[in-house]
Order: structure tokens, then sequence, then C-alpha cells
């Protein structure tokens, strides 16, 4: 059996650990414990010394999915055939958008099934728009807005998601909103996120209200006054907006907007090709 980890250590350049778990290993180096190793790209580093007697096997990169190094492993451990490392998505969104609504339960599907850490990343919706070419809707010509409408309609039926077309608290400053993503832990930024977008389209409630917000996270399982309190700041508007400045020089114009390995993937239907990009 294998585990994966972030490795948090000492060493920078380690892009993750790898555990293995193996009852030959035990068996053979009884009282050495499970062997950890170091993986970076192009080099692995063993936490053992060479005088472990350890055959070295190197595979090939396309051996071992969602990995571009090559991996010293014990002879033993020669079939790595279902290893698949976390990869890491950077997720650029609105948190006022139908889209980034819409993506909710197949990104939460596909990252169940890949195994990827996802970074939550909201951005400013004005100087987005503003920035890198794009119109928010009200100000977009009469047949796009239109034919946006239709869209919306076909895409919630077609993958069940309640939504109200015509939100009452539409659009919202998200800044707040965006500053307690921001001020969340990891593990909570995505519950958070999410349920952010369905108060919008499916809850009518205004996430430009503290005390919404606050209930919000409440719902999530998270201090929401404490959130509200660590997020209600210059420093974390800064943080908002220094992620927005990042991402727009990255060509990011949209939401939803994921990227991997330099690549961009813009919309709620692109998740298919995403998936492909995690397991190529």
């Amino acid at each position: 059996m294998f585990e994966y980890e972030q490795h948090e250590g000492s060493l920078a350049e380690c892009a993750h650990i790898v555990r293995v778990h193996d009852t030959r290993w035990q068996r053979d180096y009884p009282g050495m414990g499970n062997p950890v190793f170091w993986l970076r790209h192009g080099n692995a580093y063993t936490r053992y010394r060479q005088s472990v007697r350890e055959q070295a096997v190197w595979l090939s990169p396309q051996r071992v999915s969602g990995v571009s190094c090559r991996i010293r492993m014990p002879f033993f451990l020669h079939s790595l055939e279902n290893i698949h490392l976390s990869k890491t998505v950077d997720y650029y969104h609105f948190l006022i958008s139908p889209w980034s609504y819409l993506a909710i339960g197949k990104f939460n599907e596909l990252k169940a099934r890949t195994g990827i850490t996802v970074n939550y990343l909201p951005i400013d919706v004005a100087s987005t728009f503003g920035n890198m070419g794009g119109q928010p809707p009200a100000k977009r010509h009469p047949s796009r807005q239109r034919f946006r409408m239709d869209e919306l309609k076909r895409w919630s039926s077609y993958l069940n998601v309640p939504m109200n077309l015509t939100p009452a608290h539409f659009p919202a400053d998200q800044t707040l909103a965006a500053c307690m993503v921001y001020a969340a832990t990891a593990d909570q930024s995505a519950a958070l996120s999410d349920a952010i977008l369905t108060a919008v389209w499916r809850d009518e409630k205004n996430i430009a209200d503290p005390q919404t917000l606050v209930e919000i996270a409440n719902d999530c399982g998270i201090d929401g006054k404490a959130l509200l309190a660590a997020a209600d700041n210059d420093a974390m508007r800064q943080k908002l907006m220094d992620v927005t400045a990042d991402a727009h020089s990255k060509d990011v114009f949209g939401s939803p907007t994921y990227a991997l390995d330099g690549e961009l993937f813009w919309g709620q239907d692109r998740l298919d090709f995403l998936e492909r990009a995690i397991r190529g």
C-alpha cells in the first residue's frame, strides 16, 4: 500500500513524500519501519542510508501517473501501475459566478477521483472585467445576454442543479466573502467557497451582508464570527487584489478558470479536459 503526503519539512525542493507499506520490507528489514522516499522533479531522496541493502529500479515517468520524475525504489517494488501522486490545481473564480456554481458538483467529483490538491483562489470581479477585456453581463449586447440566459437554463437542466436564473442579490459585492475564503484554512476554503456560490444562486442570500456570511460559515462548521474578524481588514483585501493581479499575469480572464502546470482550462464545460491533463 502506498500513501502520499505534501512535504513540509526542511527540504524545500521536495515535492512529495511517498510512504511505502509493504510486508516484504517489514519481513526483510525488521525494526526499520516503513521506508520513506522524498521526491522532487528529476531526483529521489531516501531517508535510509545506502548501507541498507537496496537494489534500485528506476522507473520511467510514464509508468507513474502524475509524476514527471524518475523514482528510485527497492527492487521488489517494481509495479507502480496504480500510483497517482497528487497534482495541484489553482482554481480562480468569482464567488458570484453562475458558471462556478454549476461546476461545483462535477469539480468535487473530479477531485475525489483524481486526488488533486486544489487552491481556492477567488479573484476580483470588476478589475478582471476591466483589465482582461471582458464586460459584465448587464453591459453586453442583448443578443449575448439572451444567449447567456439560454445557456444557464440548458446547463442547469442538464446537470440537474437547481438554480435561480435571476437571483435577488446579483451582482453582489463579493469582496468580504472572498476575504473570508482567504482567511479560512485550506480544508475550510473549499466548503466555504461552494456554500457562498450556492447562497447566491440557489438560496437567494446576500453575500455582501456580513451577518449572512457569518451564518454561511457557521453552516459549514466554521466559527463565522472569528472568521469574519480575521477577514475584514486591509491585509486580506490586499491579498485578494494581489492574487487577482497574479491571475491576470497568467492570462486568467474569467470564472471558473482551472490552472494546472501553466495550462488554463476556462469554463465548467472544460472539466473533462482538465481531468485528461491531470491523468496525462
